[in-house]
């Protein structure tokens, strides 16, 4: 499940500190980049989580073109042929 929030703990072992951040998901960080971005997308890169990046490109690709490298694509879904079905017609 995709989570819109990380939590990272480090805990030193040597002198028992510990300290948590809380930081915003990369995935969800990368889409309202993209977001605001105008007309057609070219994706490359590896396999994101899904959730709010692969809403936003299924939305983008209705209206514009959307180009993404077969890693990339993955993002969307493990089927070539069930990413290609997203495409415009």
């Amino acid at each position: 499940m995709w989570a819109p929030y990380l939590d990272i703990l480090y805990y030193d072992d040597e002198s028992g500190v510990h300290y948590k951040a809380v930081v915003k998901s990369p995935v969800l960080t990368v889409s309202e980049k993209a977001r605001r971005l105008q007309g057609d997308l070219l994706v490359r890169g590896t396999e994101m989580g899904g959730g709010p990046a692969s809403d936003l490109l299924i939305a983008r690709a209705k209206e514009f073109q959307v180009l993404m490298t077969p890693s990339a694509a993955l993002t969307l879904h493990h089927d070539p042929e069930r990413v290609k079905s997203f495409e415009s017609h």
